[in-house]
């Protein structure tokens, strides 16, 4: 039997960069650069075709950026790559991030007769003011008509992402958030709170008092507010920020809180195949020059090992609401089985921990407080 393996591929060209986003991506959609990226990215897939003959692909995703930014001819050049390369599973799960103003019908029904099935478009919120605030290229309408074209094209499974914690926003733009986009047919929604990072101009102006958030305990209401809501609509919880109708969770991300085999290609993507982690650089023309020149542009590997395979297998599996089998954990963590139990121990009469007869998970508390969890478990 071959082993399962994940695919993520960065596409990095956006329209405009977001004001909070400190993905790697570029703004420059000059028709040349952008040939001679995908040229290169091709490259990179024939490259790795050594590896390929191990595994059957049954996830890709196809991130970014913005993906949907390019012309639509990449993207099935893309998959024509991929296939010729790897053993595509039959049913492989095959998603694509688009944004609203940079997706069409036509489009979108190219990405269907290239073979994607899963559409994951980035709404964030459905409040013009709140967009503006954010440096969106869309507005609320055009989001809602974005997610009615992608069903009228024939995309069945459709995951959408949205935001909470933005500057200003209440507990009532919220909720009407939800409102509105569960009048669409969302099989999976994506739901996070705005962290600000640096070298974003949002946190020069957090810096600066131009923009303020809510406080923490605003922030833990809303979030059990997305909870209640999306429960009560079918939505099953099935990962701190993931939610999903049964059967629609996100097979690929999955796989990261699995620590599933997964390759990265593309501008500063990553990779988890065995127990190595490796990366892509983060200079486009790097990456570029490097991979027309037929050289992989990656840094050196690193091999998880020894207590960092069990504190990987902690924090990620614990990101599932499901939580971790204990007998599994056993296995993972060998001889330093009871010296974690001590900790988990601890951590349930916190009230941050709780065990069934099978498994250990997050209580709600923990989830509130999952940071001061995983470092309470770096050990």
């Amino acid at each position: 039997m071959k082993s399962k393996l994940g695919i993520y591929v960065h596409v990095p060209f956006c329209v405009r960069k977001c004001l909070y986003c400190d993905f790697c991506s570029d703004t420059n959609l000059d028709s040349e650069l952008v040939a001679k990226y995908f040229r290169a990215l091709n490259e990179e897939i024939n490259l790795y075709r050594h590896m390929a003959g191990d595994y059957v692909t049954d996830s890709i995703f196809i991130g970014g950026g913005t993906p949907s930014a390019v012309d639509s001819r990449y993207i099935d050049e893309l998959m024509n790559h991929l296939n010729k390369w790897f053993e595509i599973d039959r049913n492989c799960e095959i998603t694509i991030e688009a944004n609203p103003g940079t997706i069409d019908i036509p489009k979108a029904r190219d990405y269907i007769y290239s073979g994607l099935n899963r559409m994951s478009v980035g709404v964030q919120t459905l409040n013009d003011q709140l967009l503006k605030k954010i440096g969106r290229i869309h507005n609320a309408e055009e989001a809602e008509k974005t997610l009615s074209d992608i069903h009228q094209a024939g995309f069945l499974n459709v995951s959408v992402d949205l935001m909470f914690n933005l500057p200003d926003q209440r507990l009532k733009d919220v909720t009407a958030d939800i409102d509105k986009i569960l009048k669409h047919d969302i099989n999976h929604i994506s739901y996070y709170s705005l962290k600000v990072e640096e070298n974003t101009p949002f946190h020069k102006m957090l810096k600066n008092n131009q923009i303020q958030l809510g406080s923490d305990e605003q922030e833990r209401e809303i979030y059990h507010r997305i909870i209640e809501m999306l429960g009560n609509r079918g939505f099953k919880q099935y990962e701190i920020s993931n939610f999903s109708m049964p059967g629609y969770e996100s097979r690929h991300n999955m796989k990261y809180w699995s620590r599933e085999s997964y390759l990265g290609l593309g501008l500063s993507s990553h990779s988890f195949i065995g127990q190595e982690r490796f990366s892509n650089t983060t200079n486009l023309h790097e990456y570029i020059h490097n991979l027309l020149d037929q050289r992989l542009s990656r840094s050196e590997g690193e091999i998880i090992q020894g207590k960092d395979i069990i504190w990987e297998y902690l924090i990620l599996g614990l990101r599932k609401t499901k939580g971790i089998q204990v007998e599994a954990f056993r296995i993972i963590a060998g001889s330093h089985y009871h010296e974690y139990r001590k900790i988990l121990n601890k951590l349930e009469m916190n009230g941050l921990i709780e065990f069934d007869a099978t498994c250990f998970r997050l209580t709600s508390l923990g989830m509130d407080l999952s940071n001061t969890v995983f470092v309470e478990l770096l050990i």
